[in-house]
């Protein structure tokens, strides 16, 4: 009588385990899929929203942080070099421009013109036709 007593009640607790991965098995297969397209219209607007649009942001914001980090200290450098620039003496050939030092290389005489071309360089291809193909 005791070991039917133990069989029911094992029965019935297994049973219940049974009964219940049976009707998970029926809700997915028969019940879950009626909101398929809920699920794909969600997952494109999931796709529009975050690929589409959040994501350029994040490069955005990215820039932004790149820029600070090495913009924030380069400003701090320049105020420290701006200091030390203010406290800069003028040397006496400072003012006087970069031509005062320059050696003369050349005669003082401007470069012959002919026509409305300067003889700079090569004077063959400058020189006037007459002269180049002996006319005169």
């Amino acid at each position: 009588n005791m070991n039917r007593i133990v069989r029911n009640y094992t029965d019935r607790v297994l049973g219940w385990g049974y009964q219940f991965t049976d009707h998970v098995l029926d809700v997915v297969n028969n019940k879950l899929a009626k909101c398929k397209p809920i699920t794909n219209i969600y997952d494109a607007a999931l796709v529009v929203v975050c690929k589409q649009a959040l994501y350029p942001f994040n490069g955005f914001w990215f820039s932004i942080g790149y820029c600070l980090f090495f913009f924030i200290p380069a400003i701090i450098f320049c105020v420290k070099l701006a200091k030390h620039y203010r406290r800069m003496d003028y040397e006496s050939d400072f003012d006087q421009g970069w031509d005062a030092e320059m050696v003369e290389m050349a005669p003082t005489s401007a470069p012959p013109v002919y026509g409305d071309k300067k003889v700079w360089a090569n004077q063959k291809l400058f020189e006037p036709q007459s002269q180049k193909y002996n006319l005169n």
